[in-house]
């Protein structure tokens, strides 16, 4: 078994091959920042990237997952949605960690909200997601624990399953999303999401959008259970010219592992429907 560990390469600086360190390394507790891509989940929600540590259980790879029909995905012409008395966007963490603390139960969702400027911080990763670029500096509090690892299967290289469960957690997190709260979240909050996407750059921009392109890229993910790898350079490349050739945000949900990116694309699914982003 072939390890790396999570300081030595970045490989999205090196022809976009894949990260042998997983790309976002450092201290888990000294950078949590965003809340969650349980809504990157919205997008990729996190959309959410991402995307995406720790080790944990997870089942043992299953037989490639036969492709499935790509899903269709909108936004919503009206969605009915609670008024909300929301803060400015500048003033808003304390008012962003107080409710989204509400939708789950998981400590680690907690820890996830202790940084600062949370909804320009998710606005900013569900942009880079949706155009399909890293979106390592918004969420490096995702940095997986332990080193990215190969093993080698007769004449193949293959990730090797451990990798895969350091994102374990990240995975019940957004599992633990209490669903329709979210959704309403996610529209309650839309006209700060709307004003911070604005800042990036899109004096005109409807956050729905960029959400639905995310939500696109994300559920196009390929679900694969076991991905050969080979080596190239200092780093390594997938074998698959097609997987290759995914956008980097893609190859974020790849380093899931086919368990959780499955239980990933679900929730975001669920979600994502309740909020009037129409999946098909």
């Amino acid at each position: 078994m072939n390890q790396h560990g999570d300081y030595e390469l970045d490989p999205f600086e090196k022809h976009g091959t894949i990260d042998l360190a997983e790309e976002l390394g450092d201290d888990e507790t000294a950078r949590l920042r965003l809340w969650v891509i349980g809504l990157v989940i919205l997008v990729a929600g996190g959309i959410g990237w991402a995307v995406w540590q720790w080790a944990g259980e997870t089942s043992e790879p299953e037989a490639p997952v036969a492709a499935k029909p790509r899903p269709v995905v909108a936004a919503a012409e009206t969605v009915e949605q609670e008024p909300a008395d929301l803060p400015v966007l500048a003033d808003s963490d304390g008012w962003t960690r107080e409710v989204v603390a509400q939708l789950s139960e998981h400590p680690r969702l907690a820890a996830w909200l202790l940084n600062e400027d949370l909804v320009r911080r998710f606005v900013a990763t569900v942009d880079n997601l949706a155009e399909g670029v890293s979106p390592r500096p918004h969420v490096r509090f995702l940095a997986p624990a332990g080193a990215f690892a190969v093993v080698e299967s007769g004449d193949r290289l293959l990730i090797d399953p451990a990798t895969y469960r350091r994102y374990d957690t990240l995975a019940r997190v957004v599992g633990s999303l209490h669903v329709d709260g979210t959704a309403q979240f996610y529209r309650n909050v839309k006209p700060l999401l709307d004003e911070a996407y604005q800042e990036l750059g899109y004096p005109d921009g409807d956050f729905d959008t960029v959400a639905v392109r995310a939500l696109r890229l994300l559920l196009d993910t390929p679900v694969i259970a076991e991905l050969e790898v080979e080596e190239f350079a200092s780093s390594y490349k997938y074998a698959d010219p097609h997987l290759e050739g995914l956008s980097d945000s893609q190859k974020h949900f790849l380093r899931l592992g086919s368990d959780n990116l499955s239980a990933l694309q679900t929730q975001v699914r669920r979600i994502a429907q309740r909020a009037g982003l129409i999946v098909q």
